[in-house]
């Protein structure tokens, strides 16, 4: 009863989710690999540096919700990194990242009514830029192994435990530690605090999996 109570998809969300999906679609056809690269790395910069200036100039910024401290948008930093990085092991840390938010933010939102045009187009563009890093990583043809999944595993552990005290600290919620996440979003049928976040938790790490054997799956394919 509880469930049919509570809205968890938004249809507006997942039209642009979709229109995103063709775009993203044709990228990865018409383009090489290094052509992506470079529309990556534009669109990133783009993204971050109007979004914070914007945001600065209109004074509308508030560090309790707008740094890049949500997993998502650190990322999308950490990509930068990645595309000139030889680190196989940070390369595959942002590829679990971006695969897991991508597919979250495709059918979640944590946008209300409240939200600011500018965030709005910034959650899309940020994580449009993480799908395109997992389009880019499969042309790359980028063979994942157990240690690159251990590894991005007790990274992100480890950013979580950083995290946790910088939200006591700020009075933020981010990564969502303390409450659920606003707007429409498979969270509303999740249990209150802390079981919600156990539930996401277990989650993300089940769908670490499934994104190992994905692009396991690709790299034989393409050998």
């Amino acid at each position: 009863m509880l469930i049919n109570s509570v809205q968890i998809f938004d249809v507006n969300h997942l039209k642009i989710s979709l229109l995103l999906l063709s775009f993203l679609t044709f990228i990865g056809f018409i383009f090489n690999v290094q052509k992506i690269k470079s529309i990556l790395f534009s669109f990133i910069l783009i993204n971050t540096i109007s979004f914070f200036c914007i945001m600065v100039f209109y004074g509308d910024f508030d560090y309790k919700i707008h740094l890049p401290l949500h997993l998502c948008y650190i990322t999308e930093l950490g990509i930068l990194i990645s595309l000139y990085s030889s680190s196989d092991i940070f390369k595959s840390w942002m590829l679990f990242n971006s695969s897991l938010g991508s597919v979250v933010a495709l059918l979640n939102s944590n946008l209300t009514a409240n939200s600011l045009f500018i965030e709005h187009i910034h959650f899309y563009f940020s994580h449009f830029n993480l799908a395109l890093f997992c389009v880019y990583m499969y042309k790359l043809k980028f063979k994942l192994n157990t240690l690159h999944l251990i590894s991005s595993i007790k990274y992100n552990v480890i950013l979580l435990s950083s995290i946790v005290p910088i939200n006591i600290i700020l009075g933020s919620n981010y990564w969502f530690t303390f409450n659920k996440p606003g707007g429409v979003n498979l969270s509303g049928i999740m249990p209150d605090w802390p079981y919600y976040f156990i539930i996401m938790f277990i989650l993300g790490i089940l769908f670490y999996f499934s994104t190992f054997i994905l692009f396991k799956s690709f790299s034989f394919n393409n050998n």
